[in-house]
């Protein structure tokens, strides 16, 4: 996401995947039509900036699932210039190397 290889970022997901955005968008389907609604919201911007505070790998045990929770900030650059920063906690349920289930949650920072 952050370097605008959004080839490399399908690489990471399952052929099906479940996402929910902060934004209260769901989706569940093919890692295409994903692709396709993060393509344009990626379009819109000139850069992206993700500063990770922290990542944590969890194992549950009575449901034998694989997770990763990840903290950050992440500054986006619009085309048209706006700037904007947030900070995102995301969880992701990771089978056979592959992302397929992600959340994530966003809290808008304070302009200083």
């Amino acid at each position: 996401w952050e370097t605008g290889d959004l080839a490399a970022l399908k690489s990471t997901l399952a052929d099906s995947v479940q996402f929910y955005s902060w934004s209260g968008m769901e989706y569940k389907g093919a890692n295409d039509g994903l692709m396709k609604i993060w393509t344009t919201s990626r379009d819109s911007l000139s850069s992206v900036k993700i500063i990770f505070d922290a990542w944590r790998k969890m194992h549950a045990v009575n449901k034998n699932e694989d997770w990763v929770s990840t903290w950050y900030t992440e500054v986006d650059t619009y085309k048209t210039g706006k700037v904007d920063s947030s900070y995102y906690q995301d969880n992701n349920q990771v089978k056979n190397g592959k992302i397929v289930y992600y959340s994530q949650h966003k809290q808008v920072l304070k302009k200083k």
